[in-house]
């Protein structure tokens, strides 16, 4: 079970991104459940693994904003998802 994710509710699928697996790894995954229909999917990844990362939804994308990994300690970058393209950008640093 991973923890530390964070979720988001778009076009009546909730979509769960990032966070840590069982084993305290960060994740660049992106799940999506379908209320609907009780079904999983997994949506493309992020660019970056992020756990502790702050989800929005603007205008119809998904921005990944932050967040924290192993590697890079403290994000300074944002992604956006786009669900018509089924896909992440990297669009930003933040500082």
């Amino acid at each position: 079970m991973s923890s530390s994710y964070c979720t988001v509710d778009i076009v009546g699928l909730v979509y769960i991104v990032g966070g840590l697996n069982e084993m305290n790894e960060e994740l660049q995954s992106v799940d999506v459940y379908n209320p609907v229909t009780e079904h999983w999917t997994q949506a493309n990844d992020m660019h970056t693994k992020r756990a502790y990362v702050g989800i929005a939804v603007v205008n119809g994308f998904i921005y990944a904003v932050g967040g924290w990994n192993e590697k890079d300690g403290a994000l300074p970058t944002v992604e956006r998802y786009s669900v018509s393209e089924v896909n992440y950008h990297c669009v930003s640093k933040y500082y």
